[in-house]
């Protein structure tokens, strides 16, 4: 018997997949410090006649010099998530918050690994307060 199969309340990860992933390298990098644009994009789907969350979170990582793009990355992962038993937390509120912050560590392990191999140092995506993201995009 998992884990899993023991929780009497929570939320079970079905599965965390990757579904996009770019990659681009310029053949110059400005030998001046690295100035990251990093754009973030989460949305969140509730199946609550299923008890499901479905969370997508996608980062772009970039960088221009005189409008010439130098670098860009861009990591997709899709979450999969279902409710056990009762739980206080509205579905799509998980999805913001929990949810979201379960996927992050796996985008930023993307991300590094690719900015390693692409010869641009290593580049580790700055922590997330996704409890702030979801109180700013709810006015709360």
């Amino acid at each position: 018997m998992s884990n899993s199969e023991n929780l009497e309340n929570g939320f079970k990860i079905e599965s965390l997949t990757l579904v996009d992933c770019k990659f681009y390298r310029g053949p110059i990098i400005s030998s001046n410090k690295i100035e990251v644009d990093i754009k973030h994009n989460l949305q969140v789907d509730v199946n609550v006649k299923e008890n499901q969350v479905f969370v997508v979170e996608k980062f772009q990582l970039s960088q221009s010099n005189n409008s010439e793009i130098e670098f860009n990355i861009e990591v997709t992962m899709l979450g999969v998530f279902s409710k056990i038993g009762e739980m206080p937390i509205p579905l799509e509120e998980f999805g913001y918050v929990n949810g979201a912050a379960i996927i992050f560590p796996y985008i930023r392990e993307q991300v590094t690994n690719l900015s390693l191999k692409g010869g641009l140092g290593n580049l580790i995506l700055p922590p997330a307060n996704f409890v702030n993201l979801y109180n700013e995009k709810n006015k709360i």
